[in-house]
């Protein structure tokens, strides 16, 4: 074979490698252009439907809210406690969080009642009150249970009794103005006690609180619109409607300085509460206590929590405590549900009171 006609062959191999690739390729753009078209086809259509269901007027269904079936009832509550009269919180200790003295208090506490009816007649409307329960939580008074309370008290325990009365006793006499008939309930906290360590005898008789609920209940007998009651013991059930409230003052239920925070000596004091209360007789539906500063509703445990209207103090920032404002439970009390709207006072006004 000569030098051409290798080279002819080479040539024609060479071409035909080429044009096969060639081919290939061809027929790969033509699978590229047949996807493109289906995909443009199918977009075409999408559109088309959408454009149609855009021109259509659905006919769907209203939601109507579920007719009235008369008037709606209910008790307004809160919770007065841990007011602390007489004690003094220095903002300069606990980074100006906080401050609390006599005229302070006083302040708190007008502002309290004012909010107990503008939060039932100003923010939850369309409902016929029947009146108002006020629980009383205890430590109504810093008390002298600590050397450092005695030192920088205000006031002392029967300084602040005299002192608060009145304004108290004015709170509940506006409350039956603009509610109606009252029912006052109060126990006994742990500060106000006389002796160094708590006691289970006369626990409450030898306490400031009781002796501060015995005056407002002497002092008011003669309204009739308000009804006052002081337990001889550490708590006292309040039925409202066809719900039963256990209020005590919460110092039975210890702990709470670990991770969990107070949950679980709350959860156990409940169990323990309940189990005791059922065994004796005395059943009751839901738990309202204070003592730990802090505001928390529990509708697992049944539990309403009230914070303090003193607020943080030195020695929850001295013990890395949880940090709460003055916050005080309130709710309303309805014969369907028991307690059913929620909320917390929160009497501090920080220009008003000067800090």
């Amino acid at each position: 074979m000569s030098v051409e006609s290798e080279l002819a062959e080479a040539r024609q191999e060479a071409d035909a490698i080429v044009i096969e690739g060639l081919r290939q390729e061809l027929r790969q753009w033509k699978a590229r252009a047949r996807e493109s078209i289906r995909r443009a086809t199918e977009a075409a259509n999408q559109l088309a439907e959408f454009e149609a269901l855009t021109e259509t007027t659905l006919d769907v269904p209203a939601f109507t809210r579920l007719p009235a079936k008369g008037d709606h009832h209910g008790i307004v509550c809160a919770v007065l406690t841990d007011t602390h009269y007489g004690e003094v919180v220095d903002p300069r200790e606990i980074h100006r969080t906080n401050a609390y003295n006599p005229r302070i208090a006083e302040r708190r506490t007008e502002r309290f009642f004012q909010h107990f009816v503008s939060l039932a007649k100003d923010y939850h409307r369309g409902i016929t009150y029947d009146g108002a329960v006020l629980f009383l939580g205890g430590d109504m008074f810093s008390g002298d249970i600590h050397d450092e309370l005695t030192e920088t008290n205000a006031e002392t325990t029967h300084e602040s009794l005299l002192h608060f009365l009145d304004p108290i006793e004015r709170g509940i006499k506006m409350l039956a103005d603009e509610l109606g008939s009252v029912v006052v309930a109060g126990v006994v906290g742990n500060h106000p006690r006389r002796t160094h360590k708590p006691r289970a005898k006369r626990r409450a008789v030898d306490n400031a609180d009781w002796a501060l609920y015995s005056h407002i209940q002497r002092d008011l007998r003669p309204d009739e619109r308000i009804k006052v009651f002081v337990p001889r013991g550490p708590d006292i059930h309040v039925p409202i409607h066809r719900t039963v409230y256990c209020l005590h003052h919460g110092d039975a239920y210890r702990g709470g300085s670990g991770i969990a925070g107070g949950a679980t000596a709350l959860a156990l004091g409940h169990f323990r509460r309940t189990s005791l209360a059922q065994s004796m007789g005395r059943p009751f539906d839901w738990e309202v206590l204070g003592h730990r500063h802090t505001y928390d509703v529990s509708t697992r445990r049944r539990q309403i929590e009230s914070g303090s209207l003193k607020g943080f103090d030195e020695y929850a920032n001295t013990g890395v405590m949880e940090f709460a404002v003055p916050q005080l439970a309130w709710w309303i009390s309805t014969p369907e549900k028991g307690p059913t709207f929620h909320a917390a006072i929160e009497p501090m006004d920080r220009r008003a009171e000067g800090w």
